[in-house]
Formats: C-alpha cells, structure tokens, sequence
C-alpha cells in the first residue's frame, strides 16, 4: 500500500508507528550495547546479557547484508521462514549486528550495534548458546581508541 494515498491521520499513525518501532529497536540495542560494554575485559556468557527472550544459537553479522541472507549462508535449517524482530533490515555500512536465533519460536532477533560503540566483531561467527562467550576489549591505536568484541566458544 502507498502510504500517500492514506488519508492524513492515517498517514500520521502510520508514521508514528514506524517511528515508534525504530526507536524501540534502538533502545533495545542500546541496552544491550551497555550490557556487553560493562563486562570489559571479563569472558562473558551471552546468556547472561541477553534474558529477555529465549535463543539458541548467537551469530555476528557485518555491515552490507540483510540479516536472512546472511543466516542462511550459515547455519541450517534455512532461516528464511523465520520472523525477524524487530525486522529483517539491512545492516548499514556503520553497524554491526548480533542475531540471537530461536528455533523454537521460529524467531531471530536481531540487534543493530553502532560501530561507534563497538567497532569490531571477531571470532566463530554462529555458536549454541550453552557455549557462547564473548570478551569486551578497548583496542588502543595509533589515532583512534575502540570497543572490540571477541566472540568465544567455550
């Protein structure tokens, strides 16, 4: 459906929803973002940060894909089925994602990380969660300082 061709009030729920979708998208992350950074320097159980939902495998996911394009690259069953929450956006050029997939639910939720948070994401790319770990690093360079998350299998 256009969206110009609703009516205006309709037009303004509409926007409003949207927006209120991305900012909870954003809130969620952020969290999230806070939670991993407080652990630096410590080897962290996933698990341990991320309660709000049940989840079976975590994966990292690099900027210029969209989530279920990149999942079904790398784990079986294919994912394409499955409901991506908030939503199965690109990921831009300035995020990093980590996907936690619940086969169950038949869910991944995925979360957008600005790389100014943390810049780098390395180590096996999908782990089950009773071996997902991960190491929260402040990387010192010559001109720039950034946050690196090292995922760990366990």
């Amino acid at each position: 459906m256009n969206p110009h061709c609703l009516p205006g009030s309709a037009r303004v729920v509409a926007a409003t929803l949207v927006t209120f979708t991305m900012l909870q998208c954003q809130a969620g992350a952020e969290s999230l973002v806070d939670r991993l950074l407080a652990t630096e320097s410590q080897v962290t159980s996933f698990a341990t940060v991320l309660t709000e939902h049940d989840w079976d495998t975590v994966c990292y996911l690099d900027p210029y894909s969209f989530p279920s394009k990149r999942l079904s690259s790398f784990l079986e069953p294919d994912l394409s089925r499955f409901r991506y929450l908030p939503s199965d956006r690109w990921i831009d050029e300035e995020e990093n994602s980590l996907a936690f997939v619940d086969y169950a639910a038949t869910e991944v939720h995925v979360y957008a990380i600005q790389r100014e948070s943390i810049r780098v994401i390395s180590g096996p790319r999908c782990i089950r969660k009773e071996h997902a770990f991960f190491l929260i690093q402040e990387i010192d360079g010559l001109n720039i300082s950034y946050a690196k998350l090292t995922c760990v299998e366990e």
